[in-house]
């Protein structure tokens, strides 16, 4: 039973590949102190406690050879810890991240690893968008401009990898918008693209197994994007009202979409799921026919392009 810190932009609980442990941030409950916590996900039991300075927020893990590296921001610092020996986590960076001026309110802060672990991209409101090299413990690149970027994520493959990266505005300004970014070579990021609708200042996203769409969920609906143009290949809306985008997870081989969103129908709150397809099938008509209104009934024939296992409504 733990109190988390609730300040992240996406997640503060980790867990390793081969399903024996996992880790969370968590809040203290003294002052303002927090603690990375390593449990079983045998039993649940806590194997180690580890006490921290300050709160700690998102958390990210990234697995290889005789490393499991669990990264998180610590005051002004993103630090850098092996916890291959969950009981005994070794420290291996600690990089100072460099302070765009915000001051105001937490819209949240994410980061990523690449996946041979030798970089970590973090974005937080409070700070500038960096590119770490964790062999040289040292910023190597950032986006310039006025950006509060405070959520992150990336494809990767043996060509190319791209980061999408969201941007607010916070109480000192910024600008909104959704950005693709080249981050091939670290050292020379490069924004690609990018869309700036109002609703993107809460969403939550992530890119297609092949890196040529990136879906969307948004406040009103999911949509599917097109890369590297954003041209929409479809969209779906979100039933209700007042919604806030949580989650969206991309998986499987024919990409199948998760979305979670809080929904608050008058006074009370709801949570709503939806699943879709990569590709939803299309809906068509037979041909008309023409009928006098005291003709009786009139028959059409309804199909869809492609069957699919999900509920479709007419």
């Amino acid at each position: 039973q733990l109190t988390t810190s609730i300040t992240s932009g996406q997640s503060n609980v980790v867990l390793s590949g081969n399903g024996a442990v996992g880790f969370v941030a968590v809040h203290s409950g003294v002052n303002f102190f927090g603690e990375l916590i390593s449990f079983s996900l045998t039993d649940g039991a806590i194997i180690k406690r580890f006490s921290l300075p300050d709160v700690p927020g998102t958390i990210a893990l990234n697995e290889g050879p005789n490393r499991r590296l669990v990264a998180f921001r610590i005051a002004n610092n993103l630090k850098v810890v092996n916890v291959l020996d969950a009981t005994q986590p070794v420290e291996t960076a600690s990089v100072p991240l460099v302070p765009n001026g915000e001051v105001s309110g937490i819209l949240g802060e994410a980061m990523t690893f690449s996946s041979d672990g030798h970089f970590v991209f973090f974005a937080g409101q409070d700070f500038t968008l960096a590119a770490i090299n964790l062999d040289t413990a040292q910023i190597v690149g950032t986006i310039p401009g006025d950006f509060r970027f405070f959520r992150i994520e990336s494809f990767e493959d043996n060509q190319h990898r791209l980061l999408a990266v969201l941007s607010g505005r916070g109480g000192t300004g910024g600008t909104p918008g959704l950005f693709l970014i080249d981050a091939t070579n670290p050292n020379a990021l490069t924004v690609v693209n990018s869309i700036a609708p109002t609703e993107f200042s809460r969403a939550a996203f992530g890119f297609s197994h092949d890196g040529a769409r990136l879906y969307v969920a948004d406040e009103t609906k999911l949509i599917a994007f097109n890369l590297p143009g954003f041209t929409t290949a479809w969209e779906q809306r979100v039933p209700g009202f007042s919604q806030t985008p949580h989650q969206l997870r991309v998986y499987g081989a024919a990409d199948e979409i998760l979305g979670a969103w809080n929904i608050s129908p008058g006074t009370n709150f709801a949570a709503l799921m939806g699943a879709f397809p990569a590709s939803p099938p299309n809906i068509s008509l037979s041909d008309s026919t023409t009928v006098s209104e005291s003709g009786g009934t009139a028959s059409f024939t309804v199909s869809l392009s492609a069957p699919t296992n999900h509920r479709v409504k007419v």
